[in-house]
């Protein structure tokens, strides 16, 4: 199984967007995913920075903020 990773802040509502997304996107499919805060990680906010949510599959950004359903389903979907 692929490892599902959301890239986020806190107190971000695009990442609060994603969140939804992907719980429904996971509900639906049976997937397991977890969130990644990059805040107070230097290493991570350099990668990531104003580019959140990212959601990364086995270590490989996917899609970029902001992102539907569908263009979730269709990047999982390929994975």
């Amino acid at each position: 199984m692929s490892e599902v990773v959301l890239y986020v802040r806190r107190d971000c509502h695009l990442c609060e967007e994603a969140e939804g997304v992907l719980s429904r996107l996971s509900d639906e499919v049976g997937f397991a995913w977890q969130p990644a805060f990059i805040d107070g990680d230097p290493r991570l906010e350099q990668r990531y920075g104003e580019s959140i949510p990212v959601l990364a599959v086995d270590g490989t950004p996917v899609l970029f903020a902001p992102f539907t359903l569908q263009q979730a389903r269709e990047a999982l979907r390929h994975r």
